[in-house]
C-alpha cells in the first residue's frame, strides 16, 4: 500500500502537514511527500526516523500540473492512493469551489484530504538531533536566560529584534541575523546562532525565555513544540490573527 502526499509546497505548509504525513505512515507500506528540492534538507531531516516516508522532489510546481487532469491519475495507475489538498485538488476548468482554496489554515489541508484536524497536533512529531542539543549547550553556557526572534520570511522583514531589545538586557537571538557588533559580549555566541538550519533550532525554541516571530516556517515549526517553558510567545502580523491559528501563541503588536 503507498500513498502520495502533495501538499502546498512552501516550509512551513510542510510542517502543517507533518501530523497527515506521520499519520498516513502508520497507514501505508511507503508515503511519498512531494518536496521543493531546495528543502529537501529541512524535510529530510524531519522525517530521518522513518525509512517508509519517502521524498518527490521537484523544482516547482509546474512539474506536475495540471495535477487534477493529468498527474493524479500517473500516480493512481502506479498503485498509490493520493491525497492532495488546496488548488491541487482544484479542476482548472470546472466550477469555482463553495469554499477558498484556503480556508481556516491550516485545517483546509486535513478537510481536502479527509483526515480528521487534530492528527495535525496527535501525530506530529520531529526528531531532535544531535545538533540542537549541541546548540541548546552552547547557548546555555554564555546564557541561562536568552530571547529567540524570526523577523525575515521570504515575503517580508518586520523589525522585532529592535522593539525586544529595547527593553531586554538578555541575548537576543535573531535566526537570520547577528545584530551585535563586534566587541559586544553576545556577538560571538549571536554569530554562532545565525543561520543554521531550521531543524537545529528545536531545542533553542523549547527552552527559550521568550519567543518573538513573524508568520514562517520558524512558527510554523515552533507552533508544534513543547514550549510550556517558554514565557512569553508572540506571533506578529499573523495571516489572519484567528486563535486556530495561532495556538498557543499571543499576537504581537510593533
Amino acid at each position: 500500500k503507498k500513498a502520495f502526499i502533495y501538499g502546498h509546497l512552501g516550509l512551513g505548509d510542510i510542517f502543517w502537514l507533518n501530523g497527515a504525513v506521520r499519520y498516513l505512515s502508520t497507514c501505508y507500506d511507503e508515503t511519498l511527500v512531494v518536496c521543493k528540492r531546495k528543502y529537501e534538507a529541512n524535510v529530510a531531516a524531519l522525517y530521518v526516523d522513518d525509512p517508509t516516508i519517502k521524498l518527490h522532489l521537484i523544482d516547482d510546481d509546474a512539474e506536475l500540473f495540471p495535477f487534477v487532469l493529468y498527474h493524479r491519475g500517473l500516480w493512481e495507475a502506479k498503485g498509490y492512493t493520493v491525497y492532495a489538498c488546496g488548488n491541487h485538488l482544484i479542476d482548472p476548468h470546472g466550477p469555482m469551489p463553495e469554499k477558498p482554496w484556503i480556508y481556516e489554515f491550516p485545517h483546509c489541508f486535513y478537510d481536502d484530504m479527509k483526515l480528521n484536524r487534530s492528527v495535525r497536533q496527535d501525530y506530529f512529531y520531529m526528531p531532535t538531533d544531535s545538533e540542537a542539543e549541541s546548540l541548546l549547550r552552547l547557548v546555555k553556557r554564555w546564557s541561562p536566560k536568552y530571547i529567540v526572534v524570526h523577523q525575515q520570511s521570504q515575503n517580508k522583514t518586520l523589525p522585532i529584534w529592535d522593539k525586544v531589545a529595547q527593553r531586554s538586557s538578555d541575548p537576543i537571538f535573531d535566526l537570520n541575523e547577528n545584530h551585535y557588533e563586534p566587541g559586544h559580549p553576545y556577538y560571538m555566541i549571536a554569530e554562532m546562532v545565525a543561520n543554521k538550519p531550521l531543524f537545529h533550532y528545536k531545542r533553542l525554541l523549547e527552552e527559550a525565555s521568550e519567543i518573538h516571530l513573524l508568520e514562517s516556517s520558524v512558527y510554523c515549526m515552533a507552533s508544534h513544540l513543547d514550549l510550556s517553558r517558554v514565557l512569553v510567545k508572540k506571533c506578529y502580523d499573523a495571516f489572519d490573527s484567528s486563535n486556530e491559528r495561532l495556538g498557543i501563541f499571543d499576537t504581537g503588536q510593533l
